[in-house]
């Protein structure tokens, strides 16, 4: 079965081992396998999935980082949900494709609720009232729109997330306004926003010290990914 691999963000192409990512458009990676780097927002998920759909995807996977909504899941922390909530439905992930990660992943993963959202929940008030409302553990802004498209044509679908921010860290303005959809740092409102901010340094760090801890997992699933057969 050719698998249809969906990252947002050209950071996260390159933490699973892809060399030399093309955003907006599908590449192999892997034998049978497909990746795009779709850019942020359920909208630019969608696209790039249904270019996947286009390209012979059998089954859709959703890979990168998440928000923590649960307070004791730390950066670094492997999510492999057993349901995606988006628009007020709960979409199931594929239970055979689910175990296929849960063999190559390196560690204990959370298998809750992650809440798929169209707009980011980028401070800690915020992420708390969403793991309030709806129990969820993690938050992402793709997941949702893929898993809806996935019902749509009939494709298993799963989801790998790792949490990057826990549910105290708030997302500093610099990153909200300062990077593009596939979040690369677009120099000059990056600056602005930080010398509107300086204290988002601490949270800037925090961010990254997360996408760090982040990397380890994802390489280990881009390696097995990159390297097997169709799933």
């Amino acid at each position: 079965m050719r698998l249809g691999i969906l990252v947002a963000l050209e950071a996260e192409a390159l933490a699973l081992g892809v060399r030399g990512p093309q955003t907006g458009c599908v590449q192999p990676f892997g034998r049978d396998r497909l990746l795009v780097v779709s850019g942020m927002g359920p909208d630019n998920a969608e696209q790039a999935g249904m270019a996947l759909v286009r390209q012979g995807a059998e089954a859709l996977l959703s890979i990168g980082t998440a928000g923590a909504l649960d307070p004791g899941l730390a950066p670094g922390k492997m999510c492999l949900p057993r349901e995606v909530l988006w628009q007020g439905r709960r979409y199931p992930c594929d239970a055979s494709l689910r175990q296929d990660i849960f063999l190559a992943a390196c560690g204990p993963v959370s298998e809750e609720l992650l809440l798929s959202v169209a707009t980011p929940c980028a401070s800690p008030m915020e992420k708390r009232a969403a793991f309030t409302r709806c129990g969820a553990a993690a938050v992402d802004m793709e997941s949702g729109a893929l898993a809806a498209l996935a019902e749509q044509y009939s494709c298993p679908f799963a989801v790998f997330r790792v949490i990057v921010d826990s549910a105290g860290l708030a997302l500093p303005a610099a990153v909200l306004k300062g990077v593009d959809p596939y979040g690369r740092v677009r120099p000059l409102p990056f600056l602005w926003q930080l010398l509107r901010g300086p204290a988002q340094v601490a949270d800037l760090w925090g961010l990254r010290q997360g996408m760090m801890a982040a990397s380890g997992p994802l390489a280990v699933l881009g390696g097995f990914l990159a390297g097997g057969p169709g799933a």
